[in-house]
C-alpha cells in the first residue's frame, strides 16, 4: 500500500487502512514514497515491511495487489486547496478524504479509530513540553518570534520545555536553537516517534511529528494553516486556524490539471515549497496566549478510549 504523499503524517493519517488489511491476515508492506517514511516496519504492528516506491516495479510478483491510494479522482482530479474542490467535497477533511477513497476499492474503514505505534519511552522526556516548529512548506509556518514568546511564557508556568525538528532543513528550528531553545535529536523515525510519545504535550505545526503525537494519545495544540485538510478530530488535539492565505502566496492550479499517482523520484523534500510571500504570514494571526489556553485546555481533557 502507497500513502497519499512522502511525508511522515501520509503515512500517519492512512494507519487506520493499514491496520485493517493487517488485520484481513494477508501480508502488508508500505511503500514508502520518501526517505521520511522508512522505518515504520518496526512500529506498526503486523506490517510485513517497507519497500522504496522507486524500487516497486521490479519487485513486484505475480498474485500481488497494489493499492495506490493516490489513484483516485479526488487525488488526481482537485487541489484540495481550490475552490473547485470546496464546492464538491464541501468541509471535507482527510479522514473523510481517506473514507472515499477506502470506499472505491471496496474497502470499509473506520478512521476515527486510532491504533497507537510501538514505543520505546524516553525516560528523560517525561512530563516536558514539546515543542515542534519544523516544515518544509512555509504557508504553515509559525514565526519564530512567537515561539519564543511562547517559551517564555511555558516556563513561566513552570514547565519543562525540549524541541524536536531538523535545524539543517528548518530555518525556524535553528534559529530557535540559536536563541537557546533545548533540542532534543531525532534523527530515525523511530527516534521521532519515542521522543514524541514520552513527553508530557506537544505544541506543534501541521506536520508528521504533530500527527504522531495525535496518534499516541499525547495532548497537543495544533497550529494550522486556513486549509487545515489534515485535521483530524481527536479528544487530545485543539487545533488553532490562522487566518485566510494571502493573495500573493496561494497558488491556483490550471481547471483540469491531473495530479500524478506515484512519486518517480526519490525525493527528501528541503523546502520546495517555501513560497509564502506575504509580509504578514496568516499564522501569525494564532497569539502565544491563545497557544497557551488550548494548551491548559488540552491537558485537562479525559481520554476517550477509541
Amino acid at each position: 500500500m502507497a500513502p497519499l504523499g512522502s511525508g511522515i503524517g501520509d503515512v500517519i493519517v492512512a494507519l487506520p487502512l493499514i491496520n485493517g488489511l493487517v488485520a484481513s491476515g494477508v501480508p502488508v508492506v508500505l511503500v514508502a514514497r520518501g526517505p521520511r517514511q522508512i522505518g515504520f516496519e518496526q512500529r506498526i504492528d503486523g506490517l510485513a515491511g517497507v519497500v522504496r516506491e522507486v524500487d516497486l516495479e521490479s519487485l513486484l510478483q505475480e498474485g500481488d495487489v497494489y493499492l495506490n491510494v493516490r489513484d483516485h479522482e479526488i487525488q488526481k482530479n482537485y487541489d484540495w486547496f481550490g475552490e473547485k474542490f470546496a464546492q464538491v467535497y464541501p468541509g471535507y477533511l482527510i479522514n473523510d478524504i481517506m473514507q472515499v477513497i477506502c470506499k472505491s476499492f471496496g474497502l470499509d474503514i473506520d478512521f476515527s479509530v486510532m491504533n497507537k505505534l510501538n514505543v520505546h519511552p524516553v525516560a528523560s522526556l517525561g512530563g516536558k513540553v514539546a515543542l515542534v516548529p519544523g516544515t518544509t512548506i512555509d504557508f504553515k509556518s509559525w514565526p519564530v518570534s512567537l515561539w519564543l514568546s511562547l517559551w517564555s511564557g511555558l516556563r513561566k508556568q513552570g514547565l519543562e520545555v525540549v524541541m524536536f525538528g531538523e535545524p539543517e532543513r528548518s530555518t525556524v528550528v535553528s534559529a530557535l536553537v540559536a536563541a537557546g531553545v533545548p533540542w532534543h535529536p531525532t534523527p530515525s523515525i523511530g527516534d521521532a516517534i519515542d521522543a514524541i510519545s514520552s513527553v508530557g504535550g506537544v505544541i506543534a505545526v501541521d506536520t508528521g511529528l504533530m500527527h504522531i503525537a495525535v496518534q499516541q494519545g499525547i495532548p497537543t495544540v495544533a497550529l494550522m494553516n486556513f486549509v487545515h485538510t489534515y485535521y483530524r478530530p481527536a479528544w487530545n488535539c485543539r487545533p488553532l486556524i490562522g487566518t485566510r492565505c494571502a493573495s500573493e502566496c496561494t497558488f491556483v492550479c490550471e481547471d483540469g490539471q491531473e495530479f500524478s499517482t506515484d512519486y518517480p523520484d526519490w525525493i527528501w523534500w528541503d523546502g520546495e515549497f517555501n513560497y509564502c510571500k506575504a509580509e504578514k504570514p496568516c499564522m501569525g494571526s494564532i497569539t502565544a496566549d491563545q497557544v497557551l489556553e488550548a494548551f491548559v485546555q488540552v491537558r485537562s481533557s479525559e481520554p476517550i478510549p477509541c
